[in-house]
């Protein structure tokens, strides 16, 4: 797996959600501790989404093709090592019901013909 540098991004990231929480609290000087902890919670979700899907597509698995065959994946069905059959993007939803988007593998059995993408 190539290491990937992520802190330029998550800094940028992470300063960008800081600066639009301080605006949103200076335009909503009346707000409720409850309506702050909202605010908050869904910038911190947005962020936890970045940085999820940065380290997804990090995976060894993101690109199966460039795995040996005894590293790939075996099929749910029968246990035969999967084949790479190209990159496919999905959508996929994060725990904080927030929406990412991965490039991943998609891959066939070569045995009992079974198409998925392998899990992360």
């Amino acid at each position: 797996m190539e290491q990937t540098d992520f802190d330029a991004d998550w800094k940028q990231a992470s300063q960008e959600m800081l600066t639009g929480m301080k605006a949103w609290r200076v335009a909503h000087p009346r707000a409720t501790l409850s309506a702050i902890e909202e605010e908050l919670d869904r910038r911190l979700k947005q962020l936890r989404a970045e940085m999820l899907e940065d380290l997804a597509q990090a995976s060894a698995l993101a690109d199966i093709s460039t795995l040996s065959e005894k590293e790939r994946p075996v099929c749910p069905e029968c246990g035969t090592r999967l084949g790479p059959r190209g990159q496919k993007a999905r959508q996929l939803r994060t725990s904080g019901d927030e929406s990412i988007t991965l490039q991943r593998s998609y891959a066939v059995c070569p045995h009992c013909e079974v198409g998925l993408f392998p899990p992360r």
